[in-house]
């Protein structure tokens, strides 16, 4: 029987988170040692809501690849194949704790009266939800970019409405860089080493600082109950061979004092949007019709171009950075 989780990292954060990830996975540990040996035991079931008119889902394979990730890198037992469901009325909510939503799987995000009032009594009895691509940047939303991440702090209106309803007392806030959402199985980033030189310092030190993501939490009782993140799956998926399914690549910004002052006076063929930041403060997005975003102004008053690349290690490190993210955000689930 394997003893704790594998590949455990110490978190260069705080003492106190420390501790915390310290306690959560000896929990883990004990949990899944009498659980191995009760003859009752069942392997921790996650439930997927799809939408079951939507043809075009993206992702299909990804969870049940994280989650076979999952049972390989960890002590926890889990049935690498999702539960799928098609209403949040489904019996299976009251059955099991941990659900998974990919937000962009539907082609419209409506919810009846009885699907809220399930979901809100999953949440309340203690379940854990993660709204992957619960964070959607405006200018992705418009323009129906929808295999694109931005790092943003603000909840999809769609989904936020619908919180709202269920939970008018409490809203969606940034999570922290030194929560232990991110330092649970694996902490900070993969070798940056095999990135480009021409790329890696934005990287590591303003894109995934510290191995952390934009992520949104909703806590209820003290207890971190809901995640949200800007989609993530595309960099789960792998095929019957182990090869990756998708091609990802990078947006980072480049800029100099020369190229600030041409862009301040540059021409846009399309719209301009608002992305938060961290901080509470806001980008804006200039976009060109037809294309990927163009340039951005920051709220210092700077402008940098957005510059894309792309490569075998670029994708790989990306898709490795996604499904340790992946890992800790249902570990994380799992514990909480």
């Amino acid at each position: 029987m394997k003893k704790g989780l594998q590949k455990v990292k110490t978190p260069g954060v705080a003492s106190m988170i420390s501790l915390l990830t310290a306690l959560l996975l000896a929990n883990l540990s004990l949990a899944q040692t009498v659980k191995n040996n009760s003859p009752f035991f069942e392997p921790v079931r996650v439930i997927q809501l799809i939408d079951a008119n939507n043809r075009n889902r993206q992702y299909i394979s990804s969870l049940s690849t994280l989650l076979n990730e999952i049972q390989l890198r960890t002590t926890a037992s889990l049935d690498v194949e999702p539960l799928l469901v098609s209403t949040l009325t489904d019996s299976a909510l009251g059955e099991h704790s941990l659900l998974y939503i990919n937000v962009d799987g539907f082609d419209k995000w409506e919810m009846t009266p009885e699907e809220t009032l399930a979901l809100k009594q999953f949440i309340e009895s203690g379940g854990f939800v993660y709204l992957d691509a619960g964070i959607k940047s405006e200018f992705l939303r418009e323009n129906n970019r929808g295999i694109h991440s931005f790092a943003d702090w603000e909840i999809r209106p769609s989904v936020g409405k619908l919180f709202r309803q269920m939970f008018p007392e409490h809203n969606f806030t940034p999570i922290p860089r030194n929560h232990a959402v991110f330092h649970l199985v694996y902490s900070g980033l993969p070798d940056a080493g095999e990135l480009p030189e021409a790329i890696r310092d934005f990287v590591v030190n303003e894109k995934w600082p510290g191995g952390t993501y934009s992520l949104l939490g909703m806590e209820l009782n003290g207890r971190l109950a809901v995640i949200a993140s800007p989609i993530i799956a595309m960099g789960w998926g792998k095929n019957e061979t182990g090869n990756w399914l998708y091609q990802i690549d990078f947006r980072v910004r480049e800029g100099s004092d020369q190229l600030s002052q041409r862009l301040s006076l540059a021409a846009y063929s399309g719209d301009k949007f608002n992305a938060n930041r961290a901080d509470g403060l806001v980008d804006i997005i200039f976009t060109q019709k037809n294309e990927r975003p163009g340039w951005v102004q920051e709220p210092g008053g700077d402008y940098r171009a957005f510059r894309y690349y792309s490569g075998e290690e670029i994708s790989d490190f990306a898709h490795l950075f996604y499904t340790r993210l992946g890992i800790n955000i249902f570990v994380y689930g799992m514990l909480n």
